[in-house]
C-alpha cells in the first residue's frame, strides 16, 4: 500500500504516525504494575501454527542438577538475597514468585540475575509447554526442571531474569534443542499477541499498518525500545541499527548465562509483531552469536 502513495501523502502519514507514537510513549513509557493485570496475563492467547521454523543452536554442555526445589521465604537483606541468587544459579533453578522475588530492592533492577523481566516470559513458556505436551506431562517436566510451582502458580508481576533463563536451561536436557526451540518461539509469539491485545493501543496499530514498510518498521521498533524493551531485556540491552545494504537489524543482548537458543523467544516476539503490523511477507532472519559469554540475538529485517 505504502509504495503506491504519493511522496507528500507518505510524509504526512509518517508525521501523523510520529504524533501517534509520541502519545503511545506518553501513555506507556512508565512501567506498569503487572499484578493489576494478572487475570489478563494468565489468559493465554491461542497460538496459531507459525510458518517459520524456529532456530536450533548447536549443542551446549550444561551441568544437569535439577533435584533442588525452588527456594521460598522472604529475605530482609539484599546481600543474603544475592547469595541465594548465586546458589540458585549454580543449581539451575529460580526464585519463587511468592518468595525471594518479593525481597528484591530498588536499584537491583539492572544487576545480572536480579534484573526483572515481564511475567509473560514464564507464563507463555509454560503455556506453550502445556499446549505441546498436555497439562500432566508439562507439570512433570516443570518439576524435573526445578520449577514445579509454575504448573499451578503463574506470576502476576515482573520476575528475576534468572527464573526464565534457568527454566530454559532446565528444560534442555529433558526435551532437547529442537523441541525447546519450538516451545520458546511459540512463547514469544504468545507474548506478542498479549502485547497487541493489552499493551499496544489499537489506534497506533492501525497507523503503523498504513505506513510504507520502512517507516512502519522504524516507528514500531522505536516504540518497542522506548516503551516495551524493559519487559524483556533484563540486564542486557536492546537496540536497532540500519545496515549498509538498506536492512534494519534488531539486537537483543543477553548477559545472564543462558543458551543461544533462548533467542527463539525474542524471535517469536518480533516475528509476530512485524508480520502483523508491518508486512506479513517481510523476512526476519536470525543471526545469533556468542561474544565473551554475551549472547547477541540479532534479527535482520530484509527490506531490500
Amino acid at each position: 500500500v505504502g509504495s503506491a502513495l504519493p511522496m507528500r501523502g507518505a510524509q504526512k502519514l509518517v508525521a501523523v504516525a510520529g504524533a501517534a507514537t509520541a502519545v503511545f510513549l506518553l501513555l506507556h513509557f512508565a512501567p506498569k504494575n503487572e499484578a493489576l493485570q494478572s487475570g489478563v496475563l494468565q489468559t493465554r492467547a491461542m497460538r496459531p501454527v507459525m510458518g517459520v521454523r524456529p532456530m536450533h543452536a548447536t549443542a551446549c554442555r550444561e551441568r544437569v542438577s535439577r533435584s533442588v526445589a525452588p527456594m521460598a521465604g522472604h529475605l530482609n537483606d539484599v546481600e543474603t538475597l544475592r547469595h541465594a541468587i548465586q546458589a540458585a544459579s549454580v543449581a539451575g533453578v529460580g526464585l519463587s514468585a511468592t518468595g525471594l522475588a518479593s525481597g528484591m530492592a530498588e536499584g537491583d533492577e539492572k544487576e545480572v540475575g536480579l534484573a526483572r523481566v515481564g511475567p509473560n516470559t514464564l507464563i507463555q513458556t509454560v503455556g506453550a509447554l502445556k499446549d505441546k505436551y498436555g497439562e500432566q506431562k508439562a507439570a512433570k517436566l516443570l518439576s524435573q526442571a526445578g520449577f514445579g510451582y509454575l504448573a499451578s502458580d503463574l506470576p502476576g508481576e515482573m520476575v528475576p531474569e534468572m527464573n526464565f533463563h534457568n527454566l530454559v536451561k532446565g528444560l534442555k536436557p529433558l526435551i532437547g534443542d529442537e523441541q525447546l526451540s519450538e516451545i520458546l518461539f511459540n512463547a514469544g509469539s504468545g507474548t506478542a499477541q498479549y502485547l497487541l491485545r493489552v499493551r499496544i493501543p489499537g489506534f497506533f496499530q492501525e497507523f503503523v499498518k498504513i505506513l510504507p514498510k520502512k517507516p512502519a518498521l522504524q516507528i514500531l521498533l522505536f516504540a518497542i525500545g522506548k516503551a516495551g524493551a524493559w519487559t524483556f531485556r533484563g540486564s542486557g540491552e536492546y537496540f536497532t541499527e540500519d545496515s549498509k545494504d538498506g536492512n534494519i537489524d534488531i539486537h537483543v543482548n543477553v548477559i545472564y548465562p543462558s543458551l543461544p537458543l533462548v533467542s527463539n523467544f525474542y524471535r517469536g516476539v518480533f516475528d509476530y509483531l512485524i508480520h502483523t503490523l508491518v508486512d506479513p511477507e517481510l523476512p526476519v532472519v536470525p543471526e545469533v552469536s556468542v561474544q565473551d559469554r554475551m549472547i547477541d540475538a540479532k534479527f535482520v529485517c530484509k527490506l531490500s
